[in-house]
């Protein structure tokens, strides 16, 4: 892999980022049960093998704004990470993210994460749509106790090979947090 990357604050309350590069991939698989490009089956007497070799862009695009009640991060990159199934996938992410002071004691936020999984080489096709969405509310008790509330949704989408699957979740989170006063000496 190789990159490049760029910061620079474009006001005093907003900053921007840039990583760019190129990745280069090489796979060869062997002894498999089924042919990776058709999902046919191989003769047990003559398992099939496939390589594989690609290149892809890297890198991210990120926009960050902090004023003093605000805060708001944007973000887009493709990278390549590795999956479960012991593969490499090009990973293309969407995030986003904003906090909102409403009141000295209220606040919400939200984020949203988009991420999209594709099989680097043809050999192991398992690919992935992943699609979560957080909204919270806190509430500050005391200046060191604050209680929350977080409803999640979470989409998980699944295509490998010539089937799909799809997950589907819902999550309702409520606690408390404590900000201690830190050391003192």
């Amino acid at each position: 892999v190789v990159n490049a990357a760029y910061n620079v604050a474009i006001t005093p309350t907003l900053s921007a980022n840039a990583r760019i590069g190129v990745s280069r991939s090489s796979v060869d698989v062997v002894g498999l049960p089924f042919d990776p490009l058709t999902g046919t089956v191989c003769p047990p007497d003559a398992l099939c093998s496939a390589s594989d070799d690609d290149r892809n862009f890297v890198g991210d695009i990120g926009l960050r704004k902090r004023s003093e009640l605000t805060t708001l991060n944007f973000n887009v990159s493709r990278s390549l990470a590795p999956s479960s199934n012991g593969t490499e996938v090009v990973q293309d992410q969407f995030r986003f993210y904003v906090e909102r002071t409403v009141t000295q004691r209220l606040s919400v936020s939200a984020a949203s994460i988009y991420i999209e999984e594709t099989a680097v080489a043809a050999t192991a096709r398992r690919d992935r749509t992943y699609l979560t969405i957080d909204g919270t509310l806190s509430w500050r008790l005391t200046p060191t106790l604050s209680t929350y509330g977080t409803y999640t949704y979470v989409s998980n989408e699944y295509n490998v090979l010539t089937s799909s699957s799809t997950e589907i979740n819902h999550r309702l989170y409520v606690g408390f947090t404590y900000r201690g006063v830190g050391f003192r000496r």
